[in-house]
């Protein structure tokens, strides 16, 4: 959240298990802009704030991945 976004979006989420995190994001043609290692995490409940606000308008993917989990989200920076 927020979406749609200005300068940055909030993700929320939760770990059962030690889980390696990264952040990525795509443009609308799938080529990857940006990438963050979030490391080693353990169980627990994390909020990663993402910055958006050097990207031009438009629609982008980010994909949340927890090992070999992906949860992608489409998002629109105004």
């Amino acid at each position: 959240y927020p979406n749609p976004v200005v300068d940055y979006t909030i993700l929320n989420f939760t770990i059962e298990d030690k889980t390696t995190a990264k952040v990525f994001i795509y443009n609308q043609m799938g080529q990857l802009l940006s990438s963050k290692s979030l490391g080693e995490l353990n169980k627990g409940n994390y909020r990663e704030r993402v910055e958006l606000g050097r990207l031009p308008k438009g629609f982008y993917v980010i994909q949340l991945q927890l090992n070999d989990q992906a949860i992608s989200k489409v998002l629109l920076v105004k």
